[in-house]
């Protein structure tokens, strides 16, 4: 008799993935807060907890992209505004 069933095997493998993908998403997320703090030393509460909400890692590595190629804040702003624009609404 094995010591774990393939249904708790199972369980474990989803438990294991999806905490993957949350640690995948918080170090993008911190990535991109990172990479601004550093281009514009200051980076609003607000706009961190923005990206913090942010869950698609897709979406997360074209931030990482903008926020290096952003000449301002604002301007990463605004591609972060058209970003939610595209976002499909629940």
């Amino acid at each position: 008799m094995p010591l774990i069933s393939r249904v708790e095997e199972r369980a474990m493998k989803r438990g294991f993935e999806k905490g993957f993908q949350q640690g995948l998403q918080q170090a993008f997320q911190e990535a991109v807060v990172k990479i601004l703090q550093n281009y514009f030393e200051s980076v609003s509460p607000e706009l961190v907890a923005e990206i913090n909400a942010i869950e698609d890692i897709s979406v997360l590595k074209q931030l990482i992209d903008h926020s290096l190629k952003s000449n301002s804040l604002e301007e990463f702003e605004q591609l972060l505004a058209q970003h939610h624009s595209r976002l499909p609404t629940t």
